[in-house]
């Protein structure tokens, strides 16, 4: 081992993810788009240049391996070969790329996933949305039946992880209340066991040591994280590095609440409160509802710099897990299909009348802000609902859906590809796209905008920014950063 770096071959347009290494050690499995379309490749670490290599799958539609078979032989991948865009099913390939063949579909329209592969090499860990929730289970490739390990419980989502090296235990992360817990499962009885942590989020759930130890990270809403080494012996662990704070003392930093508020339908929107630490009898603070990116994504009850940034200033945080959000079940996640700037927006609305409720906000000093799609949806509210907020602050945001899955479409395919999943067809919805994009409604704008946006992103370029800023209204202020 000499501990020398080495720089493989990349294209500069590409995307390039290394998922795992091949028994021999002598290739990677990587899921790039250097032929268009998110395809599966295999690199040879014996070559250099263009001769490194090869394309295992050219599929049209998004395609990304997760491992290797213990023998190195096959390759477990997931993809679609539905017209159903939101359709994703579980394949079996060998690794001289013949022999597709699909090996797991609960049903058609589900999001149906292969994970890791146990040490026999006859069952893989898998993830289906099929009974309305996140569930895994274990796959037999002998019989193609499935021994299902989570309950059919809306409310939770399961992830799975890996198998420990004598596979007894498939590690698993369940998302629950926005927190990520692990959980190891017997492989044999299906039994659950959870394990002893902090409330908070953890991931990265490594088998260590023989399978004696689990090695994580973990982050609550006031500490950094850290990387653990948990002892299945003891139900202890041990910090083997610990979050590093400069000058800054970690009992300054606010706990998040988890909260739920009411939307204008009856339902109960989940949401991480921040409140200034030491607010005085009366005292009235201002507010923002920060809006995470996705949307199919959350927040969790992990550490947020911006919410203890902003909290230290003085500003309440609230930062809600709004419909199209996951870990709160398929028919939630799946809420603002075709309708993003909808019922999305309106829990955002409902968020604005919640604050306005808390005795310690000023109701009229209101603002939102939020990155990708957190800045799609800062932007459209403020067109939209132009009376909810003094301010606005839309960080690489999305203000023209139409112009933004143009240009992904031709250097990020597999993104282009997400957006139709959607929101539609870009033709036959067009009357849609437009409506639920910002420049449509730029007239409407009325209070401060703070546009941020980095020139060379290649997800949300620039023009979004430039576009919304050149046709803003005379009412309101705009700048791009």
């Amino acid at each position: 081992m000499t501990g020398r770096i080495r720089a493989l071959h990349h294209a500069p347009q590409s995307m390039d993810y290394v998922v795992d290494s091949h028994p021999a050690g002598k290739r990677l499995l990587v899921n790039s788009t250097r032929g268009g379309m998110m395809n599966v490749h295999q690199y040879d670490l014996t070559s250099d240049g263009e001769a490194a290599w090869t394309a295992l799958t050219e599929l049209p539609n998004t395609t990304t391996a997760s491992r290797y078979s213990p023998d190195g032989a096959a390759l477990a991948l997931t993809t679609n070969e539905s017209p159903d865009l939101r359709n994703t099913d579980g394949y079996v390939l060998s690794t001289d790329a013949s022999g597709l063949r699909r090996v797991f579909r609960v049903r058609e329209g589900s999001q149906d996933r292969v994970h890791s592969w146990h040490p026999d090499g006859r069952r893989l860990a898998v993830s289906s949305d099929a009974g309305g929730n996140g569930r895994i289970g274990l796959l037999s490739l002998d019989t193609g039946e499935v021994q299902w390990l989570t309950g059919e419980q809306t409310q939770i989502e399961e992830y799975p992880g890996e198998f420990s090296p004598d596979g007894q235990w498939l590690s698993a992360v369940r998302n629950v209340d926005s927190t990520m817990t692990p959980v190891l499962y017997d492989t044999v009885t299906g039994t659950e066991r959870p394990l002893r942590l902090p409330l908070g989020v953890a991931a990265g759930t490594q088998f260590a040591l023989g399978g004696q130890k689990l090695l994580l990270q973990l982050t609550t809403t006031t500490t950094r994280p850290e990387l653990l080494l948990y002892d299945l012996d003891t139900d202890t662990y041990d910090v083997l590095i610990a979050a590093e704070y400069g000058g800054l003392d970690p009992a300054d930093f606010v706990p998040g609440e988890y909260v739920k508020y009411p939307a204008g339908d009856g339902a109960d929107v989940p949401a991480i409160l921040y409140r200034p630490r030491d607010l005085q009898p009366g005292q009235k603070v201002p507010a923002l509802i920060h809006v995470h990116g996705g949307p199919t994504a959350q927040f969790f009850r992990g550490f947020d710099q911006y919410a203890q940034f902003l909290a230290d200033r003085g500003y309440v945080v609230l930062a809600p897990n709004i419909r199209g959000s996951t870990g709160y079940g398929v028919s939630w996640r799946d809420a603002n299909l075709k309708d993003w700037g909808g019922r999305d927006l309106e829990d955002v609305a409902a968020g604005a009348a919640y604050l306005r409720s808390v005795e310690f906000v000023d109701p009229g000093r209101l603002g939102i802000f939020g990155g990708s799609f957190g800045g799609y949806m800062s932007y459209l509210a403020a067109v939209k609902k132009p009376e909810l907020f003094k301010v606005r602050v839309p960080i690489i945001g999305i203000s023209d859906l139409r112009q933004l899955h143009e240009d992904n479409s031709r250097v990020m395919p597999q993104l282009g590809y997400y957006f139709r999943s959607m929101m539609g067809d870009p033709e036959g919805d067009a009357a849609l796209w437009a409506d639920r994009s910002a420049v449509t409604h730029v007239d409407k704008l009325q209070a401060h905008m703070l546009m941020t946006h980095g020139t060379n992103g290649p997800r949300c370029p620039v023009n979004q920014a430039r576009r919304c800023n050149e046709g803003h209204g005379a009412g309101g202020r705009a700048g791009t950063g």
